[in-house]
Formats: structure tokens, C-alpha cells, sequence
């Protein structure tokens, strides 16, 4: 019951449902109307058929390599954000050694940190946008490490070393949330998706109930390639692949 709930509150499946209303009411429109006699378009069925299979070809490729690319930046940016949230985690256990009042000093920064990202508004999330607020409260934690680990010189070089991998992971979080497809290749996708679709209309069967089922088929499959590809591109935005600020919360609750 809870995995029925979980896919119906999925956005990428509520989209789907209109997606598959929207096509049906179409197709018997068309179907009903007699737009596309059927007559004249089995008389080039053979090769409407041969034509169709090539451009389905082309079509699966190209939205393969796009779903494979767009998925291996999916898992860098969350490589990223886990090796971020875990240096921080790290240098939360770290700073006890340092004598006061640079532990609450730490903690306080550290948090103040975590609580403008999680409290942001993410309007340029995908945008890779570096904030002002964001970049000083980085800066704040750097000085006061720096200070601290003039204090304990033994733990300069993994206070450091643990910055470092903040700052890299918060670098590589925002570049791969900003890496979005090339304008033509967007239009290319939905150009292609809409051309599968619409195709699908011109092979006709003499049963339309089997028209009906093949046709919307070959309609949903596509649209749902198109919306895999449209979820992966903006991770930020709620969908099945969706970076959310929860471990970052999490952490912040703990402190």
C-alpha cells in the first residue's frame, strides 16, 4: 500500500497519467473524425513501417547516451554532496581538540553555514550560482580554523586537508547542478519525441482498439524517455531524482 501511495505522489507519474489522457482523447478524435484515412495510408504501409523503425532507432540511441551522460552527473553531484556533508561531519568530531573558545566558535560558523543552505531560496539552484551570504559564512569558517590551528599546529594539516574538501565538494555540487543540455539538443529531443509520437498515428490498423493500444504504446514510452531525460537534467527540482537539503538538515538537527 505504501508503494501504491509513493508512486502516485510521484510527479513523474501524475505527468504521465495526463500525458496518457491528453493522448487518448486525441488519437479517437482523430480516429472518429477520420483524419487520416485509413485506406490511403495502407497503401504505404510497408514503407511508412520501414521509415518508422529507422527514426525509432535513431530516437532510442540518441535518448540513450542523453538518460547516460545526464545520469553520471547525477551520481557525481551526489558523490559530492555526501563527501561534503561527511567533511563537514569529520570537522565537527575534530574541532574538541582545539582549545577554547575556538570549538564553539567552529560549531557556531559551521552552523550558520548549514543553516543558509537549508533555509536559502533556491530560485538559482540549477544555475550554479555562488551567493554572498553563503560565500562569507565559507570564508568565517576558513578564518577561524586558520586561527585555531595556530594554536594546535599538529592538527593544521587535517584541518586543512578537511576544508579543502568542503570547499572542493561545494565547487563540484554547484558545477554539476549548472551542467544542463545545450539548447539544440533539448530542442532536438522534444522535436524527436514528438515526432515518434505523431508518426505512430500514420500506421494504421484495421482493428482500432489495437491501433489504440500500439499507438499509445509507442506514445507513452517516449514521452516517458522525454521525462527521464527532463527529471535528470534539473536535480534540484522535486521529481524522482531529486537533490533535497535533508542530509544537510540532518546534520544541522544534530548540532
Amino acid at each position: 500500500m505504501k508503494i501504491v501511495k509513493k508512486i502516485l505522489k510521484n510527479l513523474l507519474f501524475r505527468k504521465a497519467v495526463v500525458f496518457a489522457i491528453l493522448f487518448s482523447i486525441a488519437f479517437f478524435w482523430i480516429r472518429t473524425r477520420n483524419l487520416m484515412p485509413l485506406t490511403d495510408l495502407s497503401k504505404n504501409l510497408s514503407s511508412m513501417v520501414s521509415l518508422y523503425s529507422v527514426i525509432g532507432i535513431i530516437y532510442s540511441i540518441i535518448s540513450g547516451f542523453i538518460i547516460q551522460n545526464q545520469w553520471n552527473i547525477w551520481d557525481k553531484l551526489i558523490a559530492a554532496c555526501n563527501a561534503e556533508i561527511n567533511a563537514l561531519r569529520q570537522l565537527l568530531l575534530l574541532v574538541h581538540h582545539f582549545p577554547q573558545p575556538y570549538p564553539k566558535n567552529i560549531k557556531i560558523k559551521i552552523k550558520s553555514y548549514l543553516t543558509l543552505l537549508v533555509n536559502e531560496f533556491w530560485k538559482d539552484k540549477d544555475l550554479g550560482v555562488r551567493t554572498g551570504e553563503i560565500n562569507k559564512s565559507l570564508s568565517e569558517i576558513e578564518d577561524t580554523l586558520y586561527y585555531a590551528s595556530e594554536e594546535v599546529p599538529k592538527l593544521n594539516i587535517v584541518t586543512l586537508n578537511l576544508l579543502n574538501e568542503i570547499v572542493r565538494n561545494r565547487e563540484l555540487r554547484l558545477h554539476y547542478s549548472s551542467r544542463h543540455l545545450p539548447v539544440l539538443i533539448k530542442l532536438f529531443v522534444v522535436y524527436m519525441t514528438f515526432t515518434m509520437i505523431t508518426l505512430s498515428l500514420f500506421i494504421p490498423m484495421n482493428n482500432v482498439y489495437i491501433d489504440y493500444v500500439f499507438t499509445f504504446s509507442v506514445a507513452l514510452h517516449c514521452f516517458t524517455l522525454y521525462l527521464i531525460i527532463d527529471d535528470l537534467e534539473h536535480p534540484y527540482r522535486p521529481g524522482t531524482w531529486h537533490v533535497s537539503m535533508k542530509e544537510y538538515a540532518r546534520l544541522l538537527a544534530e548540532m
